[in-house]
């Protein structure tokens, strides 16, 4: 069972929205490091609809591009 959907439930509606995209986040840096997958997939493995978008959340989070991202590991 995920419970992640009834802790999002105990904050305030921006926090919440911040912590959904967080997780998004912490999940691609994971399949990043941790498989071959193409950026586009990871995207929208982890809810992004648009890489591009995708991109530009995970820069202004992490300080580098997911290319940079795979290249670092």
């Amino acid at each position: 069972m995920n419970f992640e959907k009834y802790e999002v439930k105990k904050i305030p509606c921006k926090q919440a929205k911040e912590y959904i995209i967080k997780k998004r986040l912490d999940r691609a840096a994971y399949l990043l490091n941790n498989s071959d997958v193409s950026i586009n997939i990871i995207a929208l493995s982890v809810g992004f609809s648009d890489p591009l978008y995708f991109s530009n959340v995970f820069k202004a989070a992490m300080g580098v591009t997911p290319s940079e991202y795979i290249q670092k590991k």
